[in-house]
């Protein structure tokens, strides 16, 4: 469990004033690009709203495990649309393309 979690929990920290959104993007975008050699895909970027406050609850999880050790936390920050290739794959919780959308980096 915690890759549903890591943006909230960032997000957290950007609302105590630990981190700075630019720090958080330079973390889960820019530096993993960087370090696997990826390309900036065009037109492809995340919308995240740092105000939205909300408290992690095992009924609103996805991940298979069902669980979270920072159920009960108040987090910030919600995923509100994903875009890729120009094309929006997420928005308002729920994914917007058909599965086999996604492409593989390598090879």
């Amino acid at each position: 469990p915690g890759l549903e979690t890591t943006l909230p929990l960032l997000g957290l920290a950007i609302h105590e004033g630990r981190l700075t959104v630019e720090r958080v993007i330079e973390l889960v975008a820019e530096n993993p690009r960087r370090i696997w050699g990826l390309p900036c895909p065009p037109e492809t970027y995340t919308e995240v709203d740092f105000d939205a406050a909300y408290t992690i609850e095992r009924a609103h999880l996805r991940t298979q495990c069902g669980w979270s050790p920072f159920e009960g936390m108040t987090v910030y920050g919600r995923v509100r649309s994903v875009v890729i290739r120009g094309q929006c794959a997420y928005k308002d919780d729920q994914v917007q393309v058909q599965p086999g959308f996604g492409q593989n980096l390598y090879g």
